[in-house]
């Protein structure tokens, strides 16, 4: 036997795929390694060493194509991958810069609308204070041209007459409840003291006949008194008297009610009725018939004469309570009647500023006050009234007494002089009391 290894002819094909086989491995190898191999490639194949190395070559250069078309496909997706994400991110941007925009646009809107109510809203209160104070004008107007205005209105505003004048029939019933307890508006400018005199005397005399330029002064200067009366520390009253039932001492406390602040105007009070009417409402007392009214009533009497000075107080026991309550007496006040100083008290009367008044003459004319009632004159000077009396008021605990004498005589204007100098007198009285005996002269 032999040691001899006999090989078998390898098939071409065989030795076509070894051949690429291993052209493919030396490919991937460095070229020295490839250059190492080559010679004894050349002899296993039995190829030629160049056309090897060609073949070599031809499948590196393969292999770098098929990395380079690799790495293109590779970049180009990292390209589309990247301009997906660059599109995703200016989509989200866009999408958020719109969103940005509608809000924006929708806090635009927001402010516009805002605007718009608030312009609304403006224009309606102009309007509303327009109507308004269309009405209040159209309310201190005469009664007889007040229909004509309304239509006027009504049409102006575009609303319906009926409705409108029932809304002012309501205001008119409303503000005569409040001028009946002395709720008016203050006069929206401020009030000279000459003009609001001489205004009260022509509204008094209107409807009444004072007999001298003394009685004219003494109850214009009351009524402004009554006005400043929370800081008065004495109050004296004013008493309207004649000696003749016909002489407008009614009529005199009737106008007197309408220029006062808070009247009540009673024929037949009590005691009881007076102090708890007057500690509740602090109102303009006057008393009708006060001549056999104070002489039958002691108790009523007593209150009507301590109320003269600040501080005086009614006691009364409280069975429920079961303790005193004190009721605040101190008030205007004015008393009418029949030869009414002779039924008064000797201190009451001392405490009075008396008018006696005297019946008409058949020569003299005045209005019947029967409509009063209708006459806007008396609102409005309520209104000066209390807007002087508020930028007016003496609040000196110790007041200088000025000299209450006219410098004219027997003059037309000798009156209102006499009534601007004697109202800071008449505060003065009382403020510190004054003299008594001054104030017995009747007028």
């Amino acid at each position: 036997m032999t040691s001899e290894v006999v090989t078998f002819p390898t098939p071409e094909e065989e030795q076509a795929r070894r051949l690429l086989a291993l052209i493919k491995q030396r490919a991937s190898q460095p070229e020295a390694e490839r250059r190492l191999w080559l010679p004894g490639d050349t002899q296993k194949f039995g190829i030629e060493e160049a056309r090897l190395w060609e073949l070599y070559e031809a499948e590196v250069r393969e292999r770098e194509k098929h990395q380079r078309e690799e790495l293109a496909v590779q970049r180009e997706a990292e390209r589309k991958a990247e301009r997906k994400a660059e599109q995703s991110q200016r989509k989200a941007e866009r999408k958020q810069k719109q969103e940005e925009r509608e809000q924006e646009r929708e806090e635009r809107r927001e402010e516009q609308e805002e605007r718009r109510e608030r312009r609304e809203k403006a224009a309606e209160r102009r309007e509303a204070a327009k109507r308004e104070r269309a009405l209040t004008t159209i309310m201190t107007m005469p009664t007889d041209g007040r229909d004509a205005a309304l239509r006027s209105l009504a049409i102006q505003l575009g609303e319906d007459y009926a409705a409108l004048h029932t809304e002012f029939e309501t205001r008119v019933e409303e503000e005569r409840e409040r001028i009946r307890h002395g709720k008016v508006e203050p006069w929206p400018e401020p009030v000279e003291t000459r003009a609001l005199l001489d205004e009260l005397v022509v509204q008094i005399e209107r409807y009444l006949v004072l007999p001298h330029p003394e009685a004219r002064a003494a109850m214009v200067l009351w009524i402004c008194f009554a006005w400043v009366h929370d800081i008065a520390t004495f109050s004296p009253i004013l008493a309207l008297t004649s000696a003749d039932a016909d002489a407008g001492k009614s009529t005199a406390s009737q106008i007197i009610a309408k220029l006062t602040p808070r009247p009540h105007l009673l024929s037949e009070p009590s005691a009881a009725s007076v102090y708890h009417i007057v500690d509740d409402e602090q109102p303009t007392l006057i008393v009708d018939d006060a001549d056999r009214l104070l002489a039958r009533s002691p108790n009523l009497a007593h209150i009507v004469n301590t109320a003269w000075q600040r501080g005086a107080k009614v006691s009364r026991y409280d069975s429920r309570a079961r303790r005193n309550i004190y009721y605040d007496v101190f008030y205007p006040k004015v008393l009418n009647g029949i030869d009414l100083l002779l039924h008064l008290r000797p201190a009451t009367r001392t405490r009075c500023i008396t008018i006696n008044l005297k019946p008409k003459l058949p020569t003299e004319k005045v209005t019947s006050f029967r409509f009063a009632d209708n006459d806007e004159q008396f609102v409005t000077l309520q209104r000066k009234l209390r807007r002087w009396s508020k930028d007016n008021k003496v609040r000196s605990s110790r007041p200088t007494r000025p000299c209450p004498k006219a410098t004219a005589q027997n003059s037309q204007t000798a009156w209102k002089r006499t009534l601007c100098c004697c109202l800071p007198s008449l505060i003065w009285l009382a403020r510190s009391g004054g003299s008594r005996r001054g104030t017995q002269r009747s007028s």
